[in-house]
C-alpha cells in the first residue's frame, strides 16, 4: 500500500477511507453548480470512533468484537482492542511545539469573533503572547497591530512563515479553513480553529490527511463542551441509567455577517453554521456514531441558504433516538438539553444556564458550576495540548465526524428521503483487500 494511503488509511478507518478514494476518483468532476450539487461528496460514511472510554455502561454503546485496530488523529498513535475500546494505549509522535515560557500565537482572522480570541490571547491565556495578526483588510488590520504592538501580515502564508510564530488560531469563513489549516499543518504549526471544520467532508478528510501526515495538533472549537451546563449534565449522565432519547436545540439571532448566508464563504447555513454545534454534542453525550439522518430545512429570513432545520438522528449501537433543532430566526436565544434515561430526565439550557434533573414529578436543580467563556476555556484546553503533550480534546477527527453529520442533513433534505451512514464493520478486511489492488498502487 502506499505510504500516503497507509497514513490515511490508520487516520480514519475502512469506511471514510472510502469515501477519500470515491472523493479522489471523483473530484475532477465534483465542481457543479446548483444548491442539490453543491453538498455533492457521498456522506455518511462515518468514521471509526478512535478511542473514547468511559460511557459504554451508560449507554450500552461498546460493542464486543475482536482483533485489534491501530489509527492516527491529532499526532496520537492510538491502538485499541474492539472487544475493549475504552482501555486505550497511546504512543506520542510529536506536536510540533517546543517547551518554551512563553507560546507566540499567530491569529489568522480578525473580524468580530477574532478579536474575541485576540482578547482572550492577551487578557486571559496565562504563557501565551499574541504576536501576530492576519487580517485582509490592511487597513484595520496595521490599525489593530499598532495599538497592541503586534505584527500585522495580510497574506496568512506569510504569516505561516514566520518561525516566530509557535501555533495558530484560524477565525476565517469556513472557505478559508481547509487551505490554511493543511498549510499551517504542513509547516509544522499546530491549530486551532473555529467551527464548523471544513464546509464539506471532502475538505475536512484532506484536513485530516494534513493533520495525520505531519504529526501536528489539531484542536477544533465546538467550544459548547466547556460550557458549565453541558458539562454538568455530563457528570450526572450515569444516574439516568441506559439513556434512549437526547433533544438538543440551539435557536439564535439571524446573523449580522453577510457571508454568512454566502454559499460561497459559509459552505452551508444553521446545519453548518450552528448544527455542528449540536451534532458534537450528541456525540459527547453519548460516546457513539450517528448511523442515520433525517432532516427538513427551511428559509425564513436567509436570502440563499437555510436558516431553520429539524432533525431526527440514529445512533450506531445504543440505538438511541435523537431529536434536534436550530434557527436562526428568532429574536430569541435558547440551548435547551434534554437526556431521557430509564431512571430519570436531565433538563437544561446553556443559554440561560440552568440544569435539572427530574425523577418521578419531582425536579432538582442541579449544582451548577460557575458560569464560563467557552473560548477561553477552550483555549486553555489547546494551551494545555501544547504545554503537556497532551491530544487536543477535540480532534481532527471530531471534527470530521460533525461535518459528515450535517452533509447527511443536507443529502436529507434535498432527497426527501432518510440518509443512512455507512458503519458495516464487517467490511473491514475487505476493504484492506481492496487497497492492495493494483489500481490504487
Amino acid at each position: 500500500m502506499p505510504v500516503g494511503l497507509a497514513i490515511v488509511r490508520a487516520a480514519l478507518g475502512v469506511a471514510s477511507m472510502r469515501l477519500l478514494l470515491h472523493s479522489l476518483a471523483c473530484r475532477k468532476g465534483s465542481e457543479q453548480s446548483g444548491h442539490n450539487q453543491k453538498f455533492d461528496t457521498p456522506c455518511g460514511r462515518g468514521v471509526k470512533r478512535l478511542a473514547r472510554g468511559g460511557k459504554g455502561e451508560r449507554t450500552g454503546v461498546r460493542k464486543a468484537g475482536k482483533g485489534w485496530r491501530q489509527g492516527v488523529s491529532h499526532g496520537i498513535i492510538i491502538f485499541w482492542s474492539r472487544s475493549s475500546p475504552a482501555r486505550a494505549e497511546t504512543q506520542r509522535v510529536g506536536l510540533g511545539v517546543k517547551r518554551m515560557s512563553v507560546i507566540r500565537f499567530g491569529l489568522i482572522g480578525l473580524g468580530i469573533h477574532g478579536q474575541r480570541y485576540a482578547r482572550h490571547i492577551m487578557r486571559d491565556i496565562a504563557d501565551a503572547e499574541l504576536y501576530a495578526v492576519c487580517r485582509q483588510d490592511p487597513a484595520r488590520g496595521e490599525a489593530f497591530a499598532r495599538e497592541h504592538n503586534v505584527r500585522y501580515y495580510r497574506e496568512y502564508l506569510d504569516l505561516l512563515n514566520d518561525r516566530r510564530v509557535d501555533a495558530v488560531v484560524v477565525v476565517t469563513p469556513p472557505y478559508l479553513h481547509e487551505r490554511i489549516c493543511t498549510t499551517a499543518a504542513m509547516a509544522g504549526k499546530p491549530v486551532f480553529v473555529e467551527k464548523p471544520f471544513a464546509r464539506n467532508t471532502r475538505e475536512a478528510i484532506n484536513m485530516v490527511e494534513a493533520v495525520a501526515r505531519s504529526g501536528t495538533a489539531l484542536m477544533v472549537g465546538h467550544t459548547l463542551r466547556f460550557n458549565a451546563v453541558v458539562r454538568a449534565l455530563e457528570e450526572h449522565l450515569d444516574e439516568l441509567g441506559p439513556i434512549h432519547t437526547i433533544s438538543i436545540n440551539q435557536r439564535l439571532e439571524p446573523p449580522q455577517r453577510e457571508w454568512m448566508d454566502d454559499f460561497a464563504h459559509a459552505g452551508g447555513g444553521v446545519i453548518l453554521q450552528t448544527g455542528v454545534h449540536i451534532f458534537d454534542l450528541i456525540r459527547y453525550f453519548s460516546g457513539d456514531e450517528v448511523r442515520r439522518v433525517y432532516c427538513e430545512t427551511d428559509r425564513i429570513v436567509y436570502e440563499e441558504l437555510e436558516d431553520s432545520f429539524v432533525a431526527t438522528l440514529r445512533l450506531r449501537r445504543s440505538k438511541i433516538h435523537c431529536l434536534i433543532d436550530a434557527a436562526r430566526y428568532t429574536e430569541g436565544r435558547s440551548g435547551r438539553v434534554e437526556l431521557v434515561g430509564e431512571r430519570g430526565q436531565l433538563v437544561g439550557d446553556h443559554v440561560h444556564g440552568y440544569g435539572m434533573i427530574i425523577r418521578g414529578q419531582r425536579p432538582t436543580p442541579l449544582d451548577m458550576p460557575p458560569p464560563v467563556n467557552t473560548i477561553e476555556e477552550a483555549l486553555k484546553a489547546f494551551m494545555r495540548t501544547l504545554r503537556h503533550d497532551e491530544p487536543p480534546p477535540i480532534s481532527a477527527v471530531d471534527g470530521l465526524h460533525a461535518i459528515e453529520i450535517a452533509e447527511a442533513c443536507y443529502h436529507s433534505a434535498s432527497s426527501g428521503a432518510a440518509i443512512e451512514l455507512d458503519t458495516d464493520e464487517d467490511e473491514d478486511d475487505a476493504f484492506d483487500d481492496e487497497l492492495h489492488d493494483e489500481k490504487w498502487t
